[in-house]
């Protein structure tokens, strides 16, 4: 579980969303949850709508990329983060994205 909390472009105020693993977890945790996640209804609208179009997201410029999939946290947390603005946080247990082999000119 993970939470995203921050700004979104043409909105005021910070809003947060959270993502459920699979199992029972998931309605135990959340029983209204849509797909794993509760928090900022237009938020989960889109990531609705995107997984359901097939958007595809990369973990970095270069990659990889992932096809959007509510059930993966990898996939979710690019999704995300991809409609907050710079300086959102995500606290829980977000996961890690292996990159391998990492580019020449990655950051460490």
């Amino acid at each position: 579980m993970f939470v995203i909390r921050g700004l979104i472009e043409g909105r005021e105020g910070e809003v947060e969303v959270s993502w459920f693993p699979l199992g029972l977890e998931r309605r135990r945790d959340a029983p209204d949850n849509r797909r794993g996640l509760v928090g900022d209804e237009e938020i989960i609208e889109q990531a609705i709508l995107d997984e359901l179009d097939g958007r595809i997201v990369s973990a970095t410029p270069t990659g990889p990329s992932f096809r959007s999939d509510l059930d993966d946290p990898i996939s979710t947390i690019l999704l995300l983060t991809g409609y907050f603005r710079p300086w959102y946080r995500v606290d829980g247990d977000p996961p890690v994205v292996k990159i391998d082999p990492v580019p020449p000119d990655a950051v460490p």
